[in-house]
């Protein structure tokens, strides 16, 4: 999501919000559109784009492959995931991800200490605390061709990660973590940290 043409345009108007205290996002999938795995990852490498690596993650999921079977590799499985996450300062993010949704939607809400933005795959607005617009942009997400907006959409990031630009670079490490904690709090049901992942990972 962070490499859509909104995401790219509203990065510079974050100033104007001040400093970032809390981020919702929302993605939702028809089915065979993107894997709930697919759209975690993107949830999550949006929020650590923007509040870095939370300390902490408190999650839920409703997730089996076709079969019915829970266990089953987070890339085949299809479902709901919802978690919310909060930084050592305690900023916090709520994450909603969804691929069997019916639709093809996405909303990312970012909660500064002067204003709150809100991104979606056609442009953004950004209001002051008072609702207040301060500026704004509108988007053909899918613009002139045949394609499905989703489909546009994944081509347009994959020429941005060839190309070498920052907002192609992914702190896989961070966003692997992250995701992996999310998944093993929704299974045991307690707060989970990407850092206990990372230490099991590693072997310390």
């Amino acid at each position: 999501f962070r490499r859509t043409t909104a995401a790219i345009e509203a990065r510079d108007r974050f100033d104007s919000m001040g400093a970032i205290e809390s981020v919702r996002v929302t993605l939702d999938r028809p089915p065979h559109a993107r894997s709930v795995g697919a759209l975690l990852f993107d949830a999550i490498d949006t929020t650590t784009w923007l509040l870095g690596e939370p300390e902490l993650t408190h999650a839920a999921a409703r997730v089996a492959d076709q079969s019915g079977n829970p266990n089953a590799a987070l890339r085949v499985r299809i479902g709901s995931i919802a978690a919310l996450m909060r930084t050592g300062d305690g900023r916090f993010a709520q994450i909603s991800v969804c691929d069997t949704a019916g639709r093809d939607a996405a909303e990312v809400v970012i909660h500064g200490a002067h204003g709150v933005m809100r991104i979606t795959h056609h442009g953004f607005d950004l209001r002051d605390r008072r609702g207040k617009l301060i500026d704004s942009l509108e988007n053909d997400p899918a613009g002139a061709t045949d394609l499905k907006p989703w489909q546009t959409r994944i081509g347009a990031s994959l020429k941005r990660i060839a190309s070498g630009s920052d907002e192609g670079r992914v702190d896989v490490d961070t966003v692997l973590c992250t995701c992996g904690a999310i998944m093993l709090s929704a299974r045991t049901g307690t707060a989970e940290s990407p850092a206990t992942i990372r230490r099991a990972l590693s072997g310390a």
